[in-house]
């Protein structure tokens, strides 16, 4: 599964696409856009680290 969602594969641009429209994830990112920008850094920071481990362990 780790080779699959190697950050040069043609999957893993799908599946980052797919992730970036679900719905949760599309709210988050409204709710972010209205923080401050010191809060809007560490939550972006966040994110980040929360959905690379969930979709992109292996």
């Amino acid at each position: 599964m780790s080779k699959m969602l190697n950050q040069n594969t043609a999957y893993y641009r799908q599946v980052k696409l797919l992730v970036a429209v679900l719905p949760a994830v599309q709210w988050k990112i409204l709710n972010i856009k209205k923080m401050s920008v010191k809060k809007h850094k560490q939550v972006m920071e966040k994110l980040e680290v929360v959905l690379s481990e969930k979709y992109f362990s292996s």
